[in-house]
C-alpha cells in the first residue's frame, strides 16, 4: 500500500468515526430532549473555534496556542454535555416514550391491562413527568425494589404491587428492610388494590413510609407538578372517618361485585378463598399457605372456630 493510499484510508476512518460519534450524540440529545441546549452551546463552541481560526490565520497566535485553546474548549464542551446527560430525567426513556401513553393514564381499565413490568415502567414515567429522576431496576437482584427515585438530593425506593388483592404486612416489611441497603430517605409502596389492616398497622409507626393506590397514581398522572401524596397515617385516619373507602380484602370484593367494569374482572371462588386465607393469616399470625390448605378442607367458620379453640387451650 502506498503512502497516499494509507493516508486516505486513515482519513476515511477518521471521518467515519466522527460521523458515527456525531450521530450517537444527536440521538442522545433527542432522547433526553436537550435540543434547546444543543442549539445554544454548539454555536458558541463553533464561534469560539472560528475566532481562534481567524487569529491563527492572521498570525496573531501561534499554532501551538491555537491547538491548546481548541482542545481546552472541546474538553469544556464535553464536560458541559456530560453534566447535562447525567442530570437529565430522561435516562431510560426518551421524551416521546414518556408522553406516548399519557392519554391513557387516566383510565382504570388501561392500567389493569398492563403486566407487572409494564406497570413499573409507566409509574416511573409518571414520576419523571413530575420532576423526578426515576430508574427502573433490573427484573432480578433488586431486593424487591422496582424503581429508584431521586430529586433534590432526596432518594426514594419504590415497590409496585399491581395485584387484585391488597398487599399484606410481609411485603410491607420486606420493602422497609431494603431502605438502608439503598441508602434511601423514603420508602414508597404502590399497591394498586391498597393494603390490608395488618400492613397498615406495621407501617403506622414507620417514618417516611408512603403508600399509593392506583387511584393516587392516576391523580398524579393528571398533574404537571408533583401532588401531595397521602401518608399511611393520613390514610388510616381517613378510613376511620369514611369507612366506605377502606381498602381491606372484604371491601375490595364488595367493590368488585358492585362495579365489575372498573377492573374488568369478576371475583372468582378461588379469589374469595385466597382473601379469606389472607385475613386468617393476618389475624392469627399463621402462614398463608397453611390457612389456604385449611380452607380447602373446612369452611371459613369451622377454621375460625378451630383456631379460637386452639388459642384458648394454649
Amino acid at each position: 500500500m502506498t503512502r497516499n493510499n494509507k493516508a486516505n484510508t486513515q482519513l476515511i476512518l477518521l471521518v467515519t468515526s466522527a460521523i458515527v460519534a456525531t450521530v450517537k450524540f444527536l440521538i442522545e440529545v433527542n432522547k433526553k430532549g436537550l435540543w434547546r441546549e444543543f442549539f445554544i452551546s454548539t454555536p458558541i463552541f463553533g464561534g469560539f473555534w472560528y475566532v481562534l481560526h481567524l487569529l491563527y490565520s492572521g498570525k496573531t497566535i501561534s499554532l501551538s496556542f491555537f491547538l491548546i485553546a481548541l482542545l481546552i474548549a472541546f474538553i469544556v464542551y464535553c464536560i458541559y454535555w456530560s453534566g447535562l446527560f447525567n442530570k437529565s430525567p430522561y435516562q431510560q426513556f426518551s421524551r416521546y416514550e414518556i408522553t406516548k401513553n399519557k392519554t391513557s393514564w387516566a383510565q382504570q381499565e388501561w392500567w389493569w391491562s398492563l403486566d407487572g413490568w409494564q406497570f413499573e415502567q409507566e409509574v416511573a414515567k409518571i414520576f419523571i413527568s413530575n420532576g423526578y429522576n426515576a430508574t427502573v431496576t433490573r427484573a432480578t437482584g433488586d431486593g424487591g425494589v422496582d424503581i429508584i427515585l431521586e430529586k433534590d438530593g432526596f432518594r426514594s425506593i419504590v415497590q409496585c404491587k399491581h395485584h387484585n388483592n391488597p398487599v399484606g404486612p410481609n411485603d410491607a416489611r420486606a420493602l422497609w428492610g431494603c431502605k438502608d441497603d439503598f441508602q434511601a430517605d423514603e420508602v414508597i409502596l404502590i399497591a394498586s388494590s391498597g393494603i390490608t389492616k395488618g400492613a397498615a398497622d406495621y407501617i403506622n409507626n414507620k417514618p417516611n413510609y408512603t403508600v399509593y393506590t392506583l387511584d393516587d397514581i392516576i391523580e398524579m398522572s393528571q398533574s404537571e407538578q408533583y401532588i401531595n401524596s397521602y401518608n399511611h397515617k393520613e390514610e388510616i385516619e381517613e378510613y376511620e372517618e369514611e369507612p366506605q373507602e377502606k381498602s381491606n380484602a372484604d371491601e375490595y370484593n364488595e367493590e368488585i361485585e358492585e362495579e365489575p367494569q372498573e377492573k374488568n374482572k369478576e371475583v372468582s371462588p378461588k379469589e374469595n378463598i385466597e382473601d379469606k386465607a389472607l385475613e386468617i393469616s393476618e389475624i392469627y399470625n399463621i402462614d398463608f399457605e397453611d390457612a389456604l390448605n385449611m380452607l380447602k378442607d373446612y369452611s371459613y367458620e369451622e377454621v375460625i372456630e378451630e383456631l379460637e379453640n386452639y388459642i384458648k387451650q394454649h
